[in-house]
């Protein structure tokens, strides 16, 4: 909103500059920039520079599969679209070129294998097992292809496209990882030298004098001290990827009392009408008032569980209502009623025959009714197997093949019209019947029924105690008050916050950030601490949770050592240093292990260890006193170590190293953790690379 203001008051130079940028785009098409001149590469991939349109393309695909499998994309899922996203662009531009030059791509013989094998990728297995017996089913899939072959532009050929799709980068994605796996070679001495290293156990007598026994604040150094060891010593933080840190202040976008209290009234008013309402109007009357739909299957008491209504709904009379009651659904509250519409004995599970045919017309349904007829009365008077009339009738290539056999489903796994009909309509055993769906109509013959068992059927409304446009507007001209006070001096951000009585926080950002703890999604102020620069303050922004007013405070570029993260551990290295020369002053007359004892009234320590452990018990974290006692032999003092922690003396007393070897196990499980690291961290290692730049920051 505050960028709006700022466009108001340059509205003259606003319109020239369009003006002039339209003007370059007529007369050079093929310059690369938006008309604010702003460049248009999301990411710089082995040299080769990728466009908005390019990534935005990948990325709609991505959200459509999101939206196919999960439905409603929420705004915790677009991180994880922009990591699909990202992955898939790496696999194309970077990968799989570089396979190729080897020789090495996936094949469409290996796609095949991998889609319709007896051991397809586990994508597939998962998608067709047999939910009731766990067993992969490879007809299953056969079956699918046959549907989707009809049906070319089916919901399923959609699917089966994903699927395609998902399992074809997976593949380019394994041979990478393969290609660099078959590039290792681990010879069976340095297996044997790694497990000797894993196993060798060592015992020592030890003095240990922590460098706590001096006082911090006793000692003194400069800036310039510091910053120099910044640089000399703690060389590894250098950045792989640019660092922002900012501090907000944040106004949370949450119902004020007033927004309750009309959630609350809106419910009260429903409740009222819903005590007069019929078994016929429950589900319309139920759509009208909630604000999620409604569920109407009828619920054993373990599929409840233990919650705070499971007992009221079995035993309160049928027609009672509970509620409203105010609980957080998806991190938003909401009021809650239920309403207890029947109860009686059902089944949870079915194992079932079917003849599907297809039907979506009225005029389609009342000749396929009379079809499903006249094929009942022929199976009733025994002149045909529902078997053999399924096979030849049936749409359902799944069951078709198999006798119109569907097996066992649960009712989560019907359609709510075939779980109404087929569970809850009191059919019995061997029973013959016509059921319609939105699909088409099903002749269908029960085989058995699982768990009957009394089942209740709750009606339920939700009311979400939603953010009114008043309340907005409030917290909004909160935020832009704080605005406007801290835009006179924005480097005091920190004292005027906690002056005007906000609490500052500080955040750390990396530029394919997505959430921030505390604020949630926050996309926004990322992007903006990106496109700013040290020093500068954000206008008011829209967060999906909050308005924020950000400061940003410290901008570090990739390759930088950044004070933020190692000041004070640098600081603390600084004093220990500081600390161990005074000390070696105070002994440089000891030359044992007695001696230092003696000296700083430390008691001589009994320790045991291991080479490949860190740790020292009564010491502390001390890989250099670790390597110095396994450099000596049992019997000798080590000279004194300046430790992380402290200073150590030492005598070695025993070093236990491993006889019976087995370097070849040991090498598979070295392989393996290898192997293991790859699949977890290519990504990862790929984008540190200067070969990866990712720019995404500034447009998303």
């Amino acid at each position: 909103m505050a960028v709006i203001g700022k466009l108001r008051k340059r509205a003259g130079l606003v319109v020239m500059l369009i003006g002039i940028a339209m003007g370059l785009f007529v007369l050079m098409d093929a310059l690369r920039t938006s008309f604010m001149g702003q460049d248009d590469t999301v990411a710089i991939i082995d040299g080769e520079k990728v466009s908005l349109m390019e990534y935005q393309t990948i990325l709609d695909r991505v959200e459509e599969r999101f939206r196919f499998f999960q439905g409603e994309i929420t705004p915790e899922m677009q991180e994880q679209i922009h990591m699909t996203a990202w992955e898939i662009l790496i696999l194309e531009k970077l990968i799989k070129p570089r396979l190729e030059e080897m020789g090495i791509s996936v094949t469409e013989e290996e796609l095949t294998y991998a889609l319709t094998s007896d051991n397809p990728h586990p994508l597939i297995r998962q998608q067709f097992t047999d939910p009731q017996t766990g067993i992969y089913n490879p007809q299953f899939v056969q079956n699918f292809l046959a549907y989707i072959q009809q049906n070319p532009n089916s919901r399923e050929a959609e699917l089966w496209q994903y699927i395609k799709e998902l399992i074809y980068y997976d593949l380019i994605r394994q041979k990478y990882v393969n290609s660099i796996a078959k590039g290792w070679y681990i010879p069976t001495w340095f297996a044997q030298e790694a497990q000797v290293e894993a196993l060798s156990q060592a015992s020592a007598q030890a003095v240990f004098v922590p460098y706590s026994l001096i006082p911090d604040d006793s000692i003194s150094y400069t800036e310039e001290e510091l910053h120099d060891l910044i640089q000399d010593k703690f060389k590894e933080f250098a950045l792989k990827t640019p660092v922002r840190y900012v501090y907000y202040v944040a106004f949370p976008i949450v119902p004020y009392e007033r927004d309750s209290l009309a959630a609350l009234e809106f419910i009260n008013q429903c409740l009222e009408q819903w005590k007069t309402v019929s078994p016929e109007e429950e589900a319309d009357f139920i759509a009208r008032c909630s604000e999620q739909p409604w569920d109407d299957r009828f619920w054993h008491r373990d599929q409840l569980g233990e919650t705070p209504f499971t007992d009221s709904f079995f035993t309160l009379p049928i027609g009672t209502i509970l509620g409203p009651y105010v609980e957080m659904i998806g991190g938003q509250p909401a009021y809650l009623a239920y309403k207890i519409i029947d109860r009686k004995e059902v089944p949870d599970s079915v194992e079932f025959r079917q003849i599907f045919v297809q039907a979506v017309t009225q005029s389609k349904r009342q000749e396929v009714r009379e079809l499903l007829d006249s094929l009942k009365e022929v199976i009733e008077a025994g002149h045909a197997t529902f078997d053999s009339l399924a096979v030849k009738f049936s749409h359902d290539p799944g069951s078709a093949q198999r006798g119109g056999y569907v097996g066992w489903v649960t009712g989560a796994m019907l359609m709510p019209e075939l779980r109404n009909e087929i569970l809850y309509k009191d059919r019995k055993e061997g029973e013959l019947f016509i059921a319609e769906s939105r699909a088409g109509l099903h002749l269908i013959k029960i085989e058995r029924f699982g768990n009957i068992d009394e089942g209740v059927k709750v009606g339920t409304i939700i009311r979400f105690i939603g953010v009114s446009d008043q309340t907005l507007s409030e917290i909004l001209n909160e935020a832009s008050r704080f605005y406007s006070i801290v835009s006179e001096n924005p480097d005091s951000f920190v004292q005027i916050a906690q002056r005007e009585g906000y609490n500052p926080i500080k955040a750390r950002l990396v530029p394919e950030q997505f959430n921030v703890p505390g604020l949630g999604p926050a996309r926004p102020l990322v992007r903006w601490a990106f496109q700013n620069d040290e020093g500068d303050l954000s206008d008011v922004l829209e967060l999906e949770r909050a308005f924020v007013v950000a400061y940003l405070y410290k901008a570090y570029d990739k390759g930088e050592i950044p004070d933020e993260d190692i000041k004070e551990m640098a600081r603390q290295k600084l004093i220990n240093i500081k600390k161990q020369a005074i000390l070696m002053k105070r002994l440089r007359s000891a030359q044992t292990v007695e001696d230092i004892s003696t000296l700083t009234e430390m008691p001589i320590q009994n320790v045991s260890f291991s080479f490949q452990q860190d740790f020292v018990p009564g010491i502390g974290m001390e890989r250099k006193f670790i390597g110095a006692a396994f450099g000596v032999s049992p019997g000798t003092e080590i000279p004194i170590v300046l430790g992380d922690n402290g200073i150590i003396k030492a005598k070695v007393e025993n070093i236990d190293v491993p006889k019976n070897l087995s370097p070849d196990i040991y090498k598979q499980q070295l392989f393996n953790s290898w192997n293991i690291r790859v699949q977890q961290l290519w990504l990862r290692a790929l984008s540190d690379y200067e070969e990866v730049e990712d720019l995404r920051y500034r447009h998303f």
